[in-house]
């Protein structure tokens, strides 16, 4: 159990994506210059599958950035987990909203933000899941590939 970087991710026009999960605070992913009153292009990051409960990413809040969009894949699916302001700094979600602890086997984490007024971009330092009982997932993986 515990915090798990991502083990790759996309972006188009993001530059230096590998830095949203070097497990380094002091680098950063950057987003491309987006026109206010646009979402700018996601930041898709792979993370498995891996069993979880709680996501987290290292931000920094910029006045030109409104509102963030934070979505986990699970079950075939993205699935939004929070959206809004987010404070520099690291933010957290449940996986479930509003379910602390209830998990879900995730495979990539979304993150598109909002920008107000002016160009803008967002830096993204850090993302990570908050793994749970590693042997129960290692029990999934075999239980479905049977």
């Amino acid at each position: 159990m515990g915090w798990k970087s991502p083990t790759g991710g996309s972006g188009t026009g993001w530059t230096n994506v590998p830095n949203a999960y070097d497990d380094n605070t002091g680098s950063y992913a950057l987003e491309p210059a987006t026109a206010g009153g646009n979402f700018g292009p996601p930041l898709e990051l792979t993370v498995g599958p891996v069993l979880c409960d709680r996501i987290r990413a290292y931000l920094f809040y910029q006045a030109w950035c409104f509102a963030a969009t934070i979505e986990v894949y699970y079950d075939d699916d993205y699935h939004e987990i929070g959206s809004g302001m987010f404070s520099s700094g690291w933010n957290y979600w449940d996986v479930v909203p509003g379910s602390p602890k209830k998990s879900k086997v995730v495979s990539k984490i979304r993150l598109t933000f909002l920008h107000y007024i002016i160009v803008g971009q967002t830096r993204v330092y850090e993302a990570d899941v908050h793994t749970v009982m590693p042997r129960l997932m290692e029990y999934y993986k075999r239980r479905r590939a049977s």
